[in-house]
């Protein structure tokens, strides 16, 4: 029996969010979001100086067009010629929160490419999850536009922070001390033996 109508809606009573790498990967990060909140302090400082750059980059821009406007004759116009040293940020429109914003930064390492790339932007749109999580959290899905602009406004030194925290986390947790380090010997030794079919017998 095909279905006249395959993708209408279904209403239903609750929906929860599938048992995955990726969900485990959201809890994590939420865990560590409300652990470290000083995280969440630094990427809204970034989110600030990144929207002074553009309100910057708006002014300069509209004083350039009204210097290369044409003046009217006996006109006399004056420009105002200080440099954009005393810009603020005003109330706009809502800015996207830093707490989605450090969740968008783990999760572009998560898919391995950008907000944009086919299998990143379906998963975004199709994830149960992420569609659960963006509910509870009372906003749209932002655009793979928007979360690349926003995720390359962090700061390295703000990255870098994000991992201290995560290697306290594994640290405090007793997943890992970091002191030793197992390594399987069969890749090792199989890439030895093709190195040696590739260079032939040895000489001497």
């Amino acid at each position: 029996m095909i279905p006249t109508n395959p993708f209408a809606a279904v209403p239903v009573l609750m929906i929860s969010p599938v048992d995955s790498d990726l969900r485990r990967l959201l809890e994590e990060a939420h865990g560590l979001a409300v652990g470290c909140p000083a995280l969440l302090t630094l990427i809204e400082a970034d989110l600030d100086a990144h929207g002074l750059r553009k309100k910057a980059t708006r002014a300069a821009d509209q004083r350039w067009k009204e210097e290369c406007g044409l003046v009217l004759p006996n006109c006399e116009v004056e420009y105002d010629t200080r440099e954009l040293v005393t810009l603020t940020l005003e109330q706009g429109r809502p800015r996207t929160p830093a707490y989605v914003v450090f969740l968008a930064v783990l999760l572009r390492g998560y898919f391995g490419e950008g907000f944009k790339a086919c299998d990143a932007a379906t998963l975004m749109i199709e994830s149960t999850t992420i569609g659960l999580l963006f509910a509870n959290l009372g906003i749209a899905i932002p655009k793979a536009s928007t979360l690349t602009e926003l995720v390359n406004a962090v700061t390295l030194a703000t990255r870098q922070s994000i991992l201290d925290a995560q290697i306290a986390q594994v640290t405090k947790l007793g997943w890992d001390d970091f002191k030793d380090m197992l390594q399987d010997s069969t890749h090792v030794h199989a890439d030895a033996l093709m190195a040696k079919s590739f260079n032939g017998p040895s000489s001497g």
